[in-house]
């Protein structure tokens, strides 16, 4: 640890050894409690006058794009991003924005917000239906194409009423969900014109026993009888 704490790192924008920054490694020389020992030091060799430079530039980046999220950032200031990464990590994150997609709407009221997500939510809800593999539809999951980070949605639904709505005439509930996925199961067997046995359906479209309910039974078993009579035919 003493060789990594004595490590001359070089001027920004060239690899270190430990691909790290400075505060990253201060951070956790402290934590170690090694800087308290005399006879070690770091030593910083960025160009100071050029990370000031950058984080002057990071700054005016954040003005000038109030609506824009980290993700959009990256895009398309990423050199500018991780050029501070690199020697500031700590600074950067203190000076990032948040990456909820409603802070993109802090100037606005949530009727216009609520206005402009519920369009969005079928084109949505259609995409997801198309993912492989499968995918249950659920208010978190069409939040989060949205922009609202994982679970963060549900403190915002009473504010966005319409949207809410929209969203509910999308999800699934588990039996639906099951249902979907024996009928993918269906055309994909249709298609390569096999015909599985009962147990292997089951285990395929992965039916817990909680799932087979007498409803989804029913629908596997319509499912299955149709692949045996096209096998026939």
């Amino acid at each position: 640890m003493q060789q990594v704490l004595k490590f001359h790192y070089q001027r920004m924008g060239q690899t270190s050894t430990l691909g790290v920054g400075i505060d990253t490694l201060k951070r956790q020389a402290k934590r170690l409690g090694l800087l308290h020992d005399a006879n070690i030091s770091i030593v910083e060799t960025f160009d100071v006058s050029q990370i000031k430079q950058l984080k002057a530039k990071w700054l005016q980046i954040l003005v000038q794009h109030p609506d824009l999220g980290i993700a959009e950032l990256i895009k398309t200031h990423g050199e500018i991003y991780w050029e501070l990464y690199k020697c500031c990590i700590d600074w950067l994150l203190d000076n990032s924005p948040d990456k909820r997609y409603a802070s993109k709407y802090q100037e606005k009221d949530w009727a216009t917000i609520d206005c402009e997500l519920q369009p969005k939510v079928a084109p949505i809800a259609e995409e997801l239906r198309r993912n492989s593999p499968p995918q249950r539809i659920t208010i978190n999951i069409i939040a989060m194409q949205l922009g609202w980070k994982d679970g963060s949605v549900y403190k915002d639904l009473a504010k966005i009423p319409v949207t809410k709505q929209a969203i509910e005439a999308e999800i699934e509930t588990s039996e639906q969900f099951a249902i979907r996925r024996i009928d993918i199961l269906a055309s994909q067997f249709h298609r390569e014109k096999y015909t599985p046995t009962k147990a292997e359906y089951i285990k395929k479209a992965g039916l817990s026993r909680s799932i087979q309910t007498v409803s989804v039974t029913r629908h596997l078993e319509r499912k299955l009888n149709q692949l045996q009579k096209y096998s026939r035919g």
